[in-house]
């Protein structure tokens, strides 16, 4: 028989050993990580291990997390460290462990849930991919066109750049919300280098690992621009990638001045999987009120998420509102196609073919997100 618990802080070296034999890599890979791992109660209960007979057979990390979308959040959740033991694969493990997942999570109140993976494979649960990341080629040439001067850039020093760096942070309108502790367990992976500039009011940093690319930057645009310089100049790189998520600001707008190309390289941010469709809908009514256009006409649709068995009616135009009454126009789809309709990459005409009053939903689904490199499970 199955079961899954948590794990214990008392765990934390067998659960990572266990974690390094699955994946074939060292238990260093883990402990780099500790954002997700470390050995403290809080931490290590977010990672549950699969029982078979008193034996682990499988591990399985819900990371809570808040997920900031324009003018709104959402309770969500990173999934990762998902394992099987080798000698019982193929033997319905996975299935269990994730189906046990998405009952914890909606018992916990999650709305979403995110993980990297096959997407094929995560698909048949309800995941597909979604949200942008943003990435801005950058060269002396095009700063020096731009006007971008040098300017003060060094490492960070918590003691005196923490605060407008998360101030920085918390501006950002597309991003994960980062309680303090979290934050610093970021800063803290292995690896990762901060740079920030601090010329007066352009205050600026940037997270990165290698040194060609910008993997996280906020803050004044003209900090961003001495930063980029600095990194071109001592590292004697001809470019620079920046990354950064669907921001609506003044630094991407600088972005797309400053770079080689207007048009950004542009990927999926992860994939993404509703576990509460109705509590997600309502949650989401203020950043799709500010997406809608002016003149959008009255409609209301009931969407259907068939593999679990969801239903919520959505209401918009000059009213939005989430609504428990079915509406004459229904639209059913699997869980991995609604969450290609609200959180994917491409308007639902061309993602589904969606004409006449169902061509509405264009105006301001899916909705963008990011879910940084950094924070990822």
């Amino acid at each position: 028989m199955l079961t899954m618990r948590r794990s214990r802080a008392a765990e934390y070296a067998r659960v990572l050993e266990f974690l390094a034999e699955q994946f074939n890599t060292s238990v260093e890979a883990f402990s780099g990580m500790p954002h997700i791992y470390v050995p403290q109660p809080s931490v290590m209960r977010q990672t549950y291990l699969a029982i078979r007979d008193g034996r682990t057979v499988g591990a399985y990390g819900i990371f809570p997390r808040r997920l900031r979308v324009g003018a709104t959040e959402l309770a969500a959740a990173g999934i990762g460290g998902v394992c099987a033991h080798r000698a019982h694969r193929e033997r319905g493990v996975m299935a269990f462990m994730i189906e046990t997942g998405d009952r914890i999570m909606r018992e916990a109140g999650i709305d979403v849930a995110c993980l990297g993976g096959d997407r094929f494979r995560y698909g048949a649960f309800g995941w597909d991919g979604g949200g942008r990341i943003h990435s801005f080629r950058l060269t002396r040439r095009c700063l020096e066109r731009n006007g971008v001067r040098p300017g003060p850039v060094r490492r960070y020093r918590a003691s005196t750049d923490w605060a407008r760096l998360r101030r920085a942070h918390d501006a950002l309108r597309y991003r994960l919300v980062r309680p303090k502790s979290y934050f610093s367990r970021v800063l803290g992976r292995r690896g990762v280098r901060v740079l920030v500039s601090d010329g007066p009011g352009k205050f600026a940093y940037a997270l990165h690992r290698d040194p060609d690319r910008l993997e996280e930057v906020a803050g004044h645009p003209e900090g961003i621009g001495a930063i980029v310089r600095h990194q071109l100049t001592r590292r004697r790189l001809d470019v620079l990638s920046v990354d950064t998520g669907p921001e609506d600001s003044d630094l991407f707008r600088w972005l797309v001045r400053c770079g080689e190309h207007s048009r950004p390289h542009i990927w999926g941010s992860w994939q993404i999987k509703i576990v509460d469709l109705a509590s997600t809908l309502r949650k989401l009514i203020p950043e799709l009120r500010r997406r809608a256009p002016r003149g959008l006409r009255d409609g209301r649709i009931t969407l259907v998420m068939r593999d679990s068995d969801q239903a919520a009616t959505l209401r918009y135009g000059r009213r939005f509102a989430v609504e428990s009454r079915t509406s004459a126009r229904r639209l059913v789809l699997s869980d991995m196609e609604m969450a290609r309709l609200i959180f994917g990459t491409l308007p639902a005409t061309e993602s589904f073919g969606l004409t006449g009053p169902l061509a509405d939903l264009d105006a301001f689904l899916p909705v963008p997100w990011h879910w940084p490199v950094l924070d990822r499970v």
